[in-house]
């Protein structure tokens, strides 16, 4: 993998240590995600365990970083932990160069083991777990950092120790307001509001406004933010679909949000919800084989079928005929198909029957495909409905399809047509005959 470094100047006793945020090397890195997720770091605890080496080892003071004058250095006035304290340095991420207590013992046992002693059993034992112990605390991989990891501030020399505690996602960029409306007390409060009406609705629609997109994400917030849509008048209702701009993405393939598109496309207008349709523009055939994702263009095909950018979400998933026949084959794709062939236009049917005639009888049997092969003897034209019964009505292949798990819902589906005698098929072929009965 390719990646960026930074030179760092030597790390010598006559070096001076310069303000971070006022080394143009280092504010230019700062904006580039890798550096400063990986080679910042790294090069940050480098500098700061040399400088705590030297400054133990009283050869060196980096001048910038204890703010004392040459002639103080000289004469060794200087405190390094209360110079330290007064400026909000932490030493949490200085590794400790003096071991007390337990660190005698080991030493004691390596000289015991350089002069050619037996160690027991159990200090042996002692002295693995302590060196493994050693090596755990220590990062793993160049660049890994350490729990006591210290990051610089953009506006400050120094370094603050990072917070201990993670950030919950819905928290990320949300307001008090919105965390609290999670409090299952409050859902339930703004849940009755809505479902009074009037202007105890009107007052939990603004409570939701500017937080749809944090509500839907959650198992209960979706729900209160689909209420909303249901009960506000349009102008409110359009405001709050407009705040899933940029994330129909996430939410079509997310578990709640997905149900707030399904109720966008569904209750507002059609010009008000084809930005859905959009932004799923270039990705349509993976989001119809998504679990959540086909549920999305079901709804914009049910509801937005006379919309262009429904046309070009159609023509993208239909344009390759391998593609379109994976669809048809797919265990949540062919959901997709059905609605096409239900509420597309003529031009998505003919494609979809040239698909199905490259393996028509393959398809009548699939598991998937032949709910498809259903929908296109109903929903497409008398010329291509016509095309698929040709070689399906056929005796033996009824009576074959009549014998499969899943065909014989296509055969099912053959008998009703009046092109096919089913009576005659039944009286030569017991499997048909055996059909019509459980019918």
């Amino acid at each position: 993998m390719a990646c960026e470094s930074v030179a760092l100047p030597a790390l010598t006793s006559d070096h001076t240590m310069q303000s971070l945020a006022s080394d143009s090397c280092i504010q230019d890195t700062w904006a580039q995600p890798y550096i400063m997720a990986v080679l910042v770091p790294v090069a940050l605890n480098t500098m700061v365990q040399h400088y705590h080496q030297e400054q133990q080892a009283g050869h060196w003071i980096p001048q910038a970083c204890f703010q004392m004058s040459p002639q103080q250095v000289q004469h060794n006035e200087f405190q390094p932990q209360e110079q330290l304290q007064n400026t909000g340095y932490s030493m949490g991420s200085l590794p400790e160069l003096s071991h007390a207590g337990s660190s005698g013992l080991w030493a004691d046992m390596d000289d015991q083991e350089s002069q050619g002693a037996r160690l027991s059993q159990s200090a042996a034992r002692r002295r693995r777990r302590q060196r493994a112990g050693e090596r755990f605390d220590q990062p793993k991989l160049p660049g890994a950092l350490t729990q006591e990891f210290h990051f610089p501030l953009a506006n400050s020399g120094w370094v603050r120790p990072l917070p201990t505690g993670a950030v919950a996602p819905l928290a990320m960029g949300t307001s008090d307001q919105a965390v609290q409306i999670f409090d299952p007390q409050r859902s339930s409060e703004l849940r009755a509001q809505l479902e009074a009406g009037g202007s105890d609705a009107a007052l939990a629609v603004s409570a939701l406004q500017a937080h749809v997109w944090a509500l839907a994400r959650d198992s209960q917030g979706c729900r209160l933010v689909q209420l909303a849509i249901e009960k506000a008048d349009i102008r409110v209702g359009k405001a709050l679909a407009l705040e899933l701009l940029g994330h129909v993405r996430e939410a079509a393939t997310s578990p709640h949000a997905n149900f707030v598109l399904q109720k966008v496309v569904a209750q507002l207008s059609p010009s008000t919800s084809s930005f859905i349709s959009e932004e799923l523009l270039g990705n349509g055939a993976r989001f119809a084989r998504h679990r959540f994702g086909c549920r999305i263009i079901c709804r914009l095909l049910e509801f937005c079928s006379a919309e262009e950018s429904t046309h070009l979400l159609v023509d993208e998933m239909l344009q390759v005929p391998t593609e379109a026949l994976e669809l048809c084959r797919h265990s949540f794709g062919h959901h997709v198909v059905q609605c096409i062939l239900e509420h597309g236009l003529a031009r998505h049917k003919e494609l979809i029957v040239e698909v199905l005639r490259q393996d028509l009888l393959g398809n009548a049997n699939h598991r998937s495909a032949s709910y498809v092969v259903e929908a296109a003897l109903s929903h497409c034209s008398i010329e291509d409905q016509h095309s698929l019964l040709a070689p399906l009505v056929i005796p033996a292949v009824v009576a074959e399809l009549a014998q499969s798990r899943y065909g014989c819902y296509v055969a099912r589906t053959l008998l009703q047509r009046p092109e096919v005698d089913s009576e005659v098929l039944a009286s030569t072929f017991p499997a048909v005959a055996a059909l019509l009965a459980s019918a």
